[in-house]
């Protein structure tokens, strides 16, 4: 038992610097919907900045998903909970961008 306190801190610790050096190389990767908000049964488009070099040959998997997130309560009984609605997956071309690629 005195040895899962450690191992736990052990654990988040490496969590916390894995994603701090993971942030540091890419940075923040901001999206831009267009149309935003989408609507119901239009299509939906946007673009993705990435901090790393633009390659032309580049293809990328992206995945869009539609998450339901919602909360419930009650009292002190507050939940979370989330539901996948929809997922599909495709691919991504790189253009240049002022600082690394736009997908």
């Amino acid at each position: 038992m005195i040895l899962i306190l450690p191992c736990v801190g052990l654990c988040l610790l490496f969590w916390a610097v894995k994603t701090t050096l993971e942030r540091k190389r890419f940075g923040a990767t901001p999206m831009t919907m267009s149309p935003f908000p989408g609507f119901i049964g239009g299509d939906i488009g946007g673009e993705i900045l990435v901090n790393f070099p633009y390659q032309p040959s580049g293809a990328f998997d992206v995945m869009l998903s539609y998450i339901n997130r919602y909360k419930s309560s009650s009292g002190e009984n507050r939940s979370c909970s989330e539901k996948v609605i929809w997922q599909d997956k495709g691919y991504a071309e790189a253009r240049p961008a002022m600082r690394g690629a736009r997908l």
